[in-house]
């Protein structure tokens, strides 16, 4: 098979040549920016204080039920402020901290 001379195509190829590697490289550059960003550094709490308080009023919720909900969403908002923070404790910290918690609750 013989490839046309005409340059028009010679110029068409090498676009779709160009094109093609443009796409393949933002594909790359976006995977790469989500690798580099990790995990979404959203709140991880499903659940405000609010609305704790609301299902308690409602009776919904134990005095118990209600006071260890609490507790894990005020140290899950904690945990979450402090990882987030520049400088912040290292993750063997945050750990030891969420078992002094554990054993606190018990």
């Amino acid at each position: 098979m013989q490839l046309p001379s005409d340059p028009t195509y010679a110029i068409i190829v090498t676009g779709l040549i160009v094109l093609g590697m443009a796409m393949v490289g933002r594909v790359v550059i976006m995977m790469a920016k989500r690798k580099l960003q990790g995990p979404d550094n959203s709140n991880p709490v499903a659940f405000s204080l609010d609305d704790l308080q609301r299902l308690h009023d409602a009776g919904q919720l134990t005095d118990e039920e209600f006071a260890k909900a609490k507790q894990s969403i005020l140290a899950a908002t904690q945990a979450h402020l402090l990882r987030n923070t520049p400088g912040g404790p290292s993750q063997t910290e945050l750990d030891l901290a969420k078992a002094r918690s554990r054993a606190k609750d018990r």
